[in-house]
């Protein structure tokens, strides 16, 4: 049939072949999931050292500076504790109105003072 010995034509491919095929998607899918979890590691990394970085900052930052608002102007409300004037006016229910000295003494729901304080007249 043929002039040369062995060289038949034949129909599969030769197992040598598709070892090697199946072989490098062995390969690949161990590649893939050992990269995954350094990739999630290394995410695991920065999330702690983030964090720890931040902690240290914020401690370091709060022997010079207080990280939070006084109880007192908190209750106050920070506007008038820092801007010394209310930001919006409760008037009938409605807010939302930008304030002014003439509207809270109008409205009769804040009376604002000098300083820090608001006292109600009811």
């Amino acid at each position: 049939m043929g002039a040369c010995a062995g060289l038949e034509a034949q129909r599969t491919i030769p197992h040598i072949l598709f070892m090697a095929y199946q072989g490098t998607f062995a390969i690949i899918t161990a590649a893939l999931i050992s990269g995954a979890i350094v990739q999630a590691t290394a995410i695991a990394a920065v999330l702690v050292y983030s964090g720890v970085a931040s902690l240290v900052l914020l401690k370091l930052i709060a022997l010079f500076v207080p990280l939070r608002a006084r109880a007192e102007d908190e209750t106050a409300g920070l506007d008038i504790a820092l801007h010394g004037e209310e930001a919006y006016v409760a008037a009938d229910g409605f807010t939302g109105v930008p304030a002014t000295r003439e509207v809270a003494e109008a409205a009769g729901t804040f009376v604002l003072t000098p300083g820090v304080t608001a006292n109600r007249t009811v």
